[in-house]
């Protein structure tokens, strides 16, 4: 099935060093997969081998994307807890860190 417009123009961000705005919009390991796969990598030993590097480059992006929104829901937490008047005395810094964490990262 070949890429749809926004699926291209994500992949075109991505490709132009725009990768955190690509991230941002919805540009993910499968659809990075599929555009490799149409463009060819996948059809011999040496493109599959360039294929993964590609896609282990970007799930590296795509990483430091994610830990970079939990850092800003960190910060925003603790903006929050400074202009708390109990300074945080049953401990919801760390739950709410830890619903951070798992929201970046889809844990359940």
């Amino acid at each position: 099935m070949a890429l749809n417009k926004d699926q291209q123009q994500l992949i075109d961000w991505y490709n132009q060093g725009y990768g955190r705005i690509a991230l941002r919009h919805g540009l993910s390991e499968p659809l990075m997969q599929q555009w490799l796969q149409e463009q060819g990598y996948y059809g011999s030993e040496q493109g599959s081998a360039l294929a993964e590097r590609m896609l282990g480059e970007f799930q590296a992006e795509q990483i430091g994307y994610e830990i970079g929104c939990l850092g800003a829901i960190q910060a925003s937490v603790l903006l929050l807890l400074l202009t708390d008047h109990d300074k945080d005395q049953d401990q919801t810094a760390e739950l709410i860190n830890t619903v951070a964490f798992d929201v970046i990262f889809n844990i359940r």
